[in-house]
């Protein structure tokens, strides 16, 4: 017969230490045997004087393996610190916490703000500079890279005849008419030397041939010929340099221009042309190293295969570049005005041209392509075999190349 619990009266089975209705045990334990019992949250530390010899400790003298794992005392709750108030408005009302976010924002619409209207500003002037007539239109550019800022017309420079060096033309044998006074001078120029001309107003035209010396003809029109006369002609001349310059005072007695019509020898070094009004025309001149600085003119090359740098503030640039031509490196900058390029098919060339407000056009058989930016345009690619750079910058114009 089954046995039964002592507490409840329950039915326990053989072997059972528990009743599983109440729990309590069904027999006394021994020692061994003993249920476990819980610890008190507080316990005295062993009254021993000799510690156990299996337990361990330590070498500082700390806890050893024989205190309770759980600890005994435990950190008091500290609430969390208060944060500091902030200042309030006159009416109570705590202002808003400044925002991270609301200032990067004011940051972004800043920056904005001054890339539009920096870019708007930019499209506006080139847009009222081509609408306004031409007649109002005041450039102020800075010279590009490589070409040298203009001088000024000319210098104070002495009147004396017999001065030598700045010594200034004579008019012995000069053609004189109502209208007009022709003086035509020669000067030895040898090989290698340097050709100058500063003008005024009046066209220009030099070319090329075969003498060892320089033919300068000069012709001054309008005025009285006693204002003509008073209208002096600079030469300076050392060593293998010539150089011929108009007299700043043209206006003064009523004279309207002074053209120039030069012939120089092919085998120059170095030829410079700076004018302020004049169209300027150079042909054949092979391979010496040219450059023209005019304000308001237009400029016209031919056959011109040496190193080349060109500027018009207010002009039109006309390049032939014929066959044979073993050009040198050439650049040609234009402010207001169209550069126009015709090349022979046998030119090699590497050619790069920008414009900031006008179109780029290329003939087909070249296989450039034009690419269309924010402000303006760009080309660059190779003719024929490639070689040398040719440089096409112009700010407000068209640019065509052409064969």
């Amino acid at each position: 017969m089954a046995d039964k619990c002592n507490n409840c009266g329950a039915e326990l089975f053989e072997g059972q230490q528990f009743c599983r209705a109440c729990g309590a045990p069904t027999r006394q334990f021994s020692g061994e045997d003993l249920p476990t019992q819980m610890l008190p949250g507080q316990q005295q530390p062993p009254q021993a004087t000799v510690p156990d010899p299996l337990s361990t400790a330590p070498l500082s003298g700390g806890r050893d393996t024989s205190d309770p794992v759980y600890a005994t005392n435990f950190p008091r709750y500290q609430p969390p610190p208060v944060p500091q108030q902030r200042p309030t408005s006159p009416g109570g009302i705590q202002p808003p916490p400044p925002s991270r976010r609301r200032s990067r924002v004011w940051v972004y619409v800043v920056l904005a703000l001054l890339v539009f209207f920096g870019g708007a500003s930019l499209l506006g002037g080139l847009f009222f500079a081509k609408r306004t007539p031409q007649r109002f239109v005041k450039v102020n550019a800075r010279p590009h890279v490589g070409v040298p800022p203009m001088p000024p017309p000319h210098p104070q420079h002495p009147r004396d005849r017999d001065a030598g060096e700045g010594a200034l033309v004579g008019d012995e044998g000069a053609e004189v008419s109502a209208n007009q006074t022709i003086i035509t001078k020669t000067y030895p120029l040898a090989p290698g030397g340097s050709f100058e001309l500063r003008n005024i107003n009046g066209d220009i035209r030099i070319e090329g041939w075969d003498e060892q010396q320089a033919e300068v003809k000069i012709i001054k029109r309008g005025g009285s010929p006693e204002a003509r006369d008073a209208l002096k002609i600079v030469r300076e001349q050392s060593g293998n340099r010539l150089a011929i310059s108009t007299t700043p005072e043209m206006r003064a007695g009523g004279v309207e221009e002074v053209r120039y019509e030069v012939k120089l020898p092919r085998n120059l070094r170095e030829l410079e042309i700076i004018s302020n009004n004049s169209n300027v025309e150079l042909a054949d001149t092979n391979d010496a190293s040219v450059s023209v600085v005019v304000q308001r003119g237009n400029i016209g090359l031919e056959d011109v295969n040496g190193m080349v740098n060109t500027r018009t503030m207010k002009g039109n640039t006309k390049v032939l570049i014929g066959e044979g031509a073993r050009i040198a490196p050439q650049v040609f900058n234009g402010i207001n005005g169209n550069i126009e390029l015709e090349l022979a098919p046998d030119v090699n060339a590497e050619v790069k041209a920008e414009t900031v407000s006008g179109n780029i056009d290329i003939d087909e058989e070249f296989d450039i392509k034009v690419e269309k930016r924010m402000v303006g345009q760009q080309a660059a690619g190779r003719i024929g075999k490639g070689g040398q750079p040719i440089v096409i910058k112009n700010v407000s114009g068209n640019i065509k190349i052409k064969s």
